[in-house]
């Protein structure tokens, strides 16, 4: 994650069900993170979105999401971290 910011990488996520991780990767590389309402859409939200590049994505009409909770937390545990 670090040596993704560092080289401006983005980190793109699709998900089937939620990950505080993988929202946190992308917000914090501007990246896309995405959840998966079934598996008939894939195609359409890898290709519509996820090929897009940085400059592209600024003229696709996007949710914007705000994540809940930006707390570190451990990978391993999966508690939070003060």
């Amino acid at each position: 994650l670090f040596a993704a910011q560092k080289g401006a990488v983005l980190i793109d996520a699709l998900a089937f069900k939620s990950s505080k991780f993988l929202q946190q990767a992308a917000k914090l590389t501007l990246g896309m993170y995405m959840e998966a309402s079934s598996e008939q859409n894939i195609h359409s939200i890898l290709l519509g979105f996820f090929t897009a590049d940085a400059v592209s994505r600024k003229s696709l009409a996007l949710e914007k999401r705000k994540l809940e909770e930006s707390k570190a937390s451990c990978f391993c545990h999966k508690r939070s971290l003060d």
